[in-house]
């Protein structure tokens, strides 16, 4: 049975490229009796010249860009066809695509269908295609067993996504088209579907159609936010259909950004520690098995269910597209907030709205290993939502939206952040290592010519130190220093490679690259703390508390890592017990006590307190109330009389 002739619309401006893959992938999946209207939206790119080269479609301009909805509209006026199918010039189509989302259109009752994809918002979602390649080679196999598999499957529906969208002419001219009043894009789709069920139509969604969608190039390519359109749009959205309005950006303050991935176990105590501080919660899911949906809409945050495609931005940004606080707070649910006032860093953040600040960089709190000590540096977590994006597919970092932009940032040591993600049991159990050096390969393999390999090659030393690979580790931070990146990134390097060197016993290398990093460092607080190991490490003690003493105060380097005197507690513990001066060591170990942090067994403190003729009972009268259930937890595995 021949299927119906349809007009296929695609709205363009600029982004001739991207719109030329479009075009040479639609042509084989046509019918003889098709159309094509492109509708050139303004461009001032090639896209003018290049569209005369395709005989086979028509062609409106419009001098200035008129915005999607228009587009569309000036599209649909030139259709001959039955059916609309309103295309993105993003996107590119392939095998039984049309036939598959024309078919449900028999039913006269059904007024527009869409299609599954790889990248967009919804149930039209496929999680499995979400990192599939555009290139023929992997999109066309994919295509023919997804069509195969779900050919003729169709789903009722409430909302379908613009970037496909197949409209039966006759209801689309009924409600009148597009509503223009969207502007430049976003919504316009939401509306139209809205109206189409107000007026007796069906929506389905046709399964055995799946479009190739690569999302948002016209406005990437034409420096537009996108999700300043998407809120104002939003709310044009609500206000035409009397819904109840969100809360529009000026009146949420803070919005908590997330990504997860089954944290049933950690979400509800990092939930918990924003109480009354942020205004809303967004999570993007990357694809939970474990309840962490259910359990994070319980606990009222707002979850998109989204997906993995070994790209940490990626995900970020997509949970900051349905964001709408003007701040926006950067948190993982394996941290928690920390502050004593919450009422006053709220009033804080809203003095800033005054001011040039555009970013807070907050101190993080990193428990390591077994024993939950600590050791803290700041990062950027706190910012303007508008003015920043992620970039970066391992160890995202947040990067102005204009290239040639200087945000204001200000260090705030009241609002900290506690990290609990490399303690041990949670390392382990997340495997986060072999994830981490997975994407670390990957990202490196993806290198191209005109890309700094500097950073990369760091990311992918660390990841290998982290999976126990030292040599190779250690060789790859090596060749990150010498490719030249900033300087933060060479002491990072540094700062990870040393106590490799020393794991290896590499002492004398070890100490040679300290004399290198000294002239990469504007205070010596990073290179006395490392020179410090290797004299440790290599048994000159009086040399190892030398460098440990100069670490007098409370300081900050460069890179914003913290260091005090309890940092190099446990450290001057241990040489002043090699040196036989088991008080000193003690007390050492007491002071760190005392501040609610223990860098080391139990049985050490015990063993330095007895080889100094003193009890273990000091113990007791220096532990904090909050440090009972870590006292407890190490007790029974003493000898019974220390636990007496």
């Amino acid at each position: 049975m021949r299927r119906p002739d349809a007009t296929i619309v695609i709205p363009a401006w600029n982004a001739w490229a991207t719109t030329r893959a479009c075009l040479d992938a639609l042509r084989p999946t046509l019918g003889p009796s098709d159309q094509v209207v492109v509708v050139d939206n303004g461009s001032v790119d090639e896209t003018p010249t290049r569209l005369t080269h395709y005989p086979w479609i028509e062609v409106v301009t419009n001098p200035t860009n008129r915005g999607f909805a228009a587009a569309c509209n000036q599209g649909a006026a030139r259709a001959a066809g039955e059916t609309v199918v309103f295309l993105n010039n993003d996107t590119v189509p392939a095998g039984r695509w049309l036939s598959e989302l024309q078919s449900p259109l028999a039913d006269p009752n059904v007024g527009a269908t869409g299609p599954r994809s790889n990248a967009v918002s919804g149930p039209q979602m496929v999680e499995q295609a979400a990192g599939l390649s555009a290139a023929p080679d992997q999109l066309h196999p994919f295509v023919r067993q997804w069509q195969q598999d779900h050919g003729h499957d169709t789903t009722p529906t409430t909302r379908l996504v613009g970037f496909c969208l197949a409209v039966r002419r006759s209801a689309f001219e009924q409600i009148g088209g597009f509503d223009e009043s969207y502007g430049i894009g976003g919504f316009e789709d939401d509306d139209l579907c809205l109206r189409l069920i107000e007026g007796g139509w069906q929506l389905l969604i046709a399964h055995g159609s799946f479009v190739w969608h690569a999302g948002h190039v016209t406005f990437d390519t034409n420096s537009l936010d996108w999700m300043q359109e998407q809120t104002r749009n939003q709310q044009l959205f609500l206000e035409r259909h009397h819904r109840a309005p969100v809360a529009s950006a000026p009146d949420l303050l803070i919005s908590a950004c997330m990504i997860v991935k089954d944290e049933s176990e950690t979400l509800p105590d990092c939930i918990a520690s924003m109480k009354g501080f942020v205004d809303e919660i967004v999570i993007y899911d990357t694809g939970s098995t474990d309840g962490t949906v259910e359990l994070a809409k319980s606990l009222g945050c707002r979850v998109i269910e989204g997906y993995w495609d070994d790209d940490f931005s990626r995900a970020r940004n997509a949970s900051l597209e349905h964001c709408s606080g003007r701040w926006i707070l950067w948190i993982d649910a394996d941290e928690r907030l920390a502050t004593d006032d919450i009422s006053g860093m709220r009033d804080l953040v809203r003095n800033l709205d005054g001011l040039s600040v555009d970013a807070l960089q907050l101190p993080i709190d990193n428990l390591m290993g077994d024993t939950k000590s600590l050791f803290t540096h700041s990062a950027m977590r706190f910012f303007r939502r508008e003015r920043f994006r992620w970039i970066g597919k391992l160890h995202e970092q947040i990067s102005p939206v204009e290239a040639d932009d200087e945000p204001v940032g200000q260090y705030l040591p009241e609002l900290r952040l506690i990290h609990l993600g490399y303690i041990s049991s949670v390392f382990t159990d997340r495997d986060k290592a072999t994830r981490n050096l997975q994407l670390a390969t990957k990202e490196l393999g993806e290198l191209g010519q005109e890309d700094d390999p500097g950073v990369t090659l760091f990311n992918l030393g660390r990841a290998l130190l982290v999976a126990g690979q030292q040599e190779e580790g250690v060789a790859r931070l090596g060749e990150s220093i010498r490719a030249a990146p900033g300087a933060a990134t060479i002491r990072y390097a540094y700062r990870m490679m040393i106590p490799a060197l020393l794991s290896l016993s590499r002492n004398d290398e070890a100490l040679s690259e300290v004399d290198k990093l000294r002239g990469h460092c504007a205070s010596n607080l990073l290179p006395d703390l490392l020179e410090g190991h290797v004299h440790l490490e290599s048994g000159d003690y009086a040399l190892a508390m030398e460098c440990y003493g100069r670490i007098t105060s409370h300081q900050r380097d460069e890179d914003e890592f913290e260091y005090s005197p309890l940092l190099t507690a446990q450290y001057r513990s241990a040489a002043l017990v090699r040196m036989g001066r088991f008080g000193e060591a003690a007390n050492a170990l007491l002071e760190t006590l005392r501040s609610g942090i223990m860098d080391m067994e139990l049985g050490a403190l015990i063993a330095s307190l007895r080889a100094a003729s003193r009890s273990p009972g000091e113990i007791g009268l220096a532990v904090p109330i909050a440090m009972i259930p870590w006292l407890l937890s190490q007790v029974f595995a003493l000898d019974p009389e220390a636990v007496d």
